[in-house]
């Protein structure tokens, strides 16, 4: 089932004299359960596309459809438009401002019309969810850890039980640990059917969790495919500045070495784990070949 569907959107800033095209007539369709990067480099319209999804920029020319629905008729409401998608911006953390954790993350379903009861029952579940401890629930969300605050920021948004989950640049700035125990939690929600759609500039991140990639570039799409087929055509990438996953360009070179079956054969497996077993795989194949022999 689509759920979002971007109809021919084209999008500019600036007045008339210093007017800058941003996306140029722009089509796509996400499925309901999808889990999206969408990459491209520095000012190639990503983060623009994100605010149109949430309705907070209406484009110059086209559509943007919510379930069948023009997000940018008077009609649609936002409450309605909250229900549906919620956004995280970069950093999303750098919004927290209530007193304690729990009231920061009751803000969202309150706002919505929810009381306080119900309001909080949303928020401890869903801070549970997100693995934050009950004895962090009454405490500054400021005393926590980067990682940890931006749990609480996405749980504020994840509260209002949105079906889709918008983020730019979810894991940046985290360090390590937490950018990949991030980044498992929205692996969860969308293996739980949500819609997941995040912008990134970490490749290796993008070629772990992505289903799909949409390369942009000069807003316009340049690539939609799976990442292995992406990937594999990693010249292009780079020749618009676009960094290749370390499994990736490690998979060129030993099928370049012929260690490995070339991609028109095989197809590109991202994870650096699938490309550790074809390694495996082929050793062992060839001190079989020798014992033969």
């Amino acid at each position: 089932m689509i759920q979002i569907e971007v109809q021919n959107v084209s999008f500019a800033y600036g007045s008339a004299a210093t007017r800058k095209n941003v996306l140029s007539n722009i089509s796509l369709s996400v499925q309901k359960g999808e889990f999206v990067a969408i990459v491209g480099p520095t000012g190639s319209g990503k983060s623009t596309l994100l605010q149109m999804f949430a309705g907070i920029l209406a484009p110059d020319q086209g559509k943007i459809l919510l379930d069948s629905k023009n997000i940018n008729e008077k009609n649609v409401s936002r409450k309605w438009l909250c229900h549906k998608i919620g956004l995280a911006f970069q950093y999303p953390e750098r919004q927290l401002f209530e007193e304690t954790v729990i009231r920061d993350v009751m803000f969202g379903p309150k706002n919505l019309g929810y009381n306080d009861a119900e309001a909080e029952e949303r928020a401890r579940l869903v801070l549970k969810q997100m693995r934050i401890t009950e004895r962090c629930f009454y405490s500054s969300p400021f005393r926590l850890s980067g990682g940890e605050q931006r749990k609480v920021a996405l749980a504020g948004i994840l509260a209002m039980e949105p079906e889709i989950l918008v983020l730019d640049e979810p894991a940046a700035g985290l360090d390590p640990a937490a950018k990949q125990g991030l980044m498992e939690l929205l692996k969860e929600r969308n293996e739980a059917g949500q819609t997941v759609i995040f912008v990134s500039h970490d490749m290796d991140e993008v070629a772990t969790y992505a289903k799909r990639v949409i390369v942009l570039h000069e807003g316009r799409i340049l690539q939609d495919d799976v990442p292995e087929v992406v990937f594999a055509n990693h010249y292009s990438l780079e020749k618009i500045g676009l960094s290749v996953p370390f499994s990736a360009r490690l998979r060129h070179h030993l099928c370049e070495m012929d260690i490995l079956s070339t991609v028109a054969e095989n197809g590109l497996k991202c994870d650096i784990m699938s490309v550790k077993e074809e390694v495996v795989t082929a050793f062992c194949r060839r001190e079989a070949g020798h014992e033969t022999n």
